[in-house]
């Protein structure tokens, strides 16, 4: 038996000892191990050192106090250079934007504006350095270029002109480095519009790509668009650079209005109204293959998106009522839920003074979505949905008929009794009418309905003769309704006519821009100035309409007496 164990105990020594490394290897691989934890130290070292400087960089230039979010994006990009960059297009941005201080203290902002020659030079000085290190660095190239443009431009330095080549080169250099960026290409037409005028009609033709493309951005457009209509030689060439979206064509008419331009916000208005039919058709598009596809959460915030762009006009109810049937069901945020209400409110008058709107689908779906409305209006809304029940149960909790925000309600659910046979309900109802509204022209409209349906001659005879008297071609001031900014007149025209004349008591002494609709459809309306017509130019055929007009922008406008315009 020994010498059975004998033979396998020195074979395992010599296993042992020739599987164990020899003495220098060992120590070789621990000399490694130890100068590579030594380098990862030292590195580690460096980056947190250059984290700290890069920190000092920010407090120093206080962009943590003005941009605290932008600070955390930047302090938590690895690449501490980059970050250095990044402050310095923050920097850049801050000098090109003029509401960029506006939510400091007024001496800050005063301190603030007055450093931003001295951190633009910063923001050169670090794109001057990341540049020389990192020569593909387009955004380095960009900033230092942009930064020479943004300095002179705000002091009207003539070298802008006369140097044009020091920004020039850098933004050039930029989109060679990185032809996909649109980055520099804007900075670039930013700056070629400061010196239009002096560049020879060649040049300024073949830099009018550059200018459309860049035009094409919203914010380089509000920057720009100003500029742009300084130095556009002609009304053509101006509107041949702005770009066919529904935001350009709205500052367009803002700026026109601003400038009393009467023809020109016309034609900005008139731009604006097909490129927001047209965006809106893309929109229920993207809608539509977004529901067929299953891609519920998308369809919502696309059918959202929709209903928030889309006006209340006679022009977009059927896109708002397919956007409505293809919604998803969910909540929805303040921002959208206005957007809705001003849809109900819309479908809620049109019914009231007899316009084509809403369809009781779209109405029940809206009041569904902007639950709990008001009660008069969530009684009103389920009445002209159909659901009569429903109506009766909310107007039942809410015993306050003969107020004013209830007085549609009584008046148009008393025609739905009257075509439903019952008269007395409806004659009832119609005695709870608000004084105010006694003798209006929906109120007479509804009993003569109901009058009618009774078989009630005399009744019907007499609702008659007072719809007359209220008929004619031109009816006075008090005619109006007021909710907010926005006068709205019903009124029963004796004729067919062109279009209408509004007189206005009281509007800016230099006009203000108006934005009127006739039966729930926008036209074009003009300035309002005081003493003088506006002329709607919109057909109408004899019978009832409504009227609505409010500024447009800042300013006040009170229409007085208003008139049919002669056949």
């Amino acid at each position: 038996m020994r010498a059975t164990f004998a033979v396998p105990d020195v074979a395992d020594r010599h296993h042992r000892r020739s599987a164990a490394p020899p003495a220098p290897l060992r120590f070789g691989v621990a000399a490694v191990a130890v100068a590579l934890g030594l380098g990862v130290l030292l590195l580690y070292r460096e980056y947190s050192q250059r984290q700290d400087e890069l920190r000092r960089l920010i407090a120093g230039v206080e962009l943590d106090r003005r941009q605290p979010e932008a600070v955390q994006r930047i302090l938590w990009d690895p690449d501490v250079e980059m970050g250095r960059l990044q402050v310095a297009r923050a920097l850049l941005y801050e000098a090109l934007d003029p509401q960029a201080f506006a939510a400091l203290p007024p001496g800050e902002r005063m301190t603030a504006m007055a450093l931003v020659p001295e951190r633009l030079e910063l923001a050169r000085r670090i794109a001057g350095e990341t540049l020389r290190r990192r020569p593909a660095a387009w955004a380095a190239a960009m900033i230092l270029g942009a930064s020479y443009y943004v300095e002179w431009s705000l002091r009207g330095d003539p070298r802008l002109l006369t140097e044009r080549r020091v920004w020039e080169r850098p933004l050039e250099l930029a989109t060679e480095v990185a032809p996909g960026e649109e980055e520099p290409r804007r900075f670039l037409a930013l700056a070629y519009l400061e010196i239009w005028p002096a560049l020879s009609p060649g040049e300024r033709a073949r830099l009018l790509p550059l200018v459309r493309e860049a035009l094409k951005d919203r914010a380089t457009f509000e920057r720009a668009v100003g500029t742009w209509l300084e130095v556009a030689a002609t009304n053509e060439e101006t509107l041949a650079l702005i770009p066919d979206t529904t935001w350009a064509w709205q500052a367009m008419a803002a700026r026109s209005a601003a400038r009393r331009d009467g023809q020109g916000h016309a034609a900005a208005l008139a731009r604006l109204r097909a490129a927001q039919t047209r965006e809106l058709a893309v929109a229920l598009d993207d809608l539509e293959r977004r529901r067929a596809g299953g891609d519920a959460r998308g369809a919502r915030t696309a059918a959202l998106g929709l209903l928030a762009d889309a006006a209340p006009d006679r022009r977009h109810v059927a896109l708002v009522e397919r956007a409505l049937e293809l919604l998803p069901p969910g909540p929805v945020d303040g921002g959208r839920a206005r957007a809705l209400q001003g849809w109900l409110e819309w479908g809620l008058e049109m019914a009231l003074w007899e316009q084509p709107g809403l369809s009781p689908a779209a109405l029940r779906r809206l009041a569904s979505l902007l639950d709990p409305l008001p009660p008069p209006q969530a009684a009103l809304a389920a009445l002209l949905a159909g659901d009569l029940p429903l109506a009766e149960a909310i107007e039942r909790r809410h015993e306050a008929l003969t107020t004013e925000p209830w007085a549609p309600y009584c008046i148009l659910k008393a025609r739905v009794l009257a075509a439903r046979g019952e008269t007395a309900a409806a004659r009832r109802i119609l005695g709870q009418v608000q004084m105010l509204w006694v003798g209006s022209i929906p109120e007479l409209r509804s009993r003569r309905a109901v009058a009618l349906a009774d078989g009630d001659a005399a009744a019907a005879n007499a609702s008659e003769r007072a719809l007359a008297q209220l008929t004619g071609e031109a009816w006075p001031a008090t005619t109006w309704r007021w909710r907010g900014r926005v006068a709205t007149a019903g009124f029963l025209a004796a004729r067919a006519a062109p279009g209408l004349a509004v007189t206005f008591d009281a509007a800016g002494a230099r006009g203000v821009a108006l934005q009127a609709t006739l039966d729930g459809q926008s036209v074009p309306a003009g300035f309002a100035a005081p003493g003088e017509e506006v002329v709607l130019l919109e057909p109408l055929d004899a019978g009832i309409h409504v009227l609505s007009v409010a500024p447009s922008g800042a300013g006040r406008a009170v229409p007085g007496q208003f008139r049919l315009l002669p056949p």
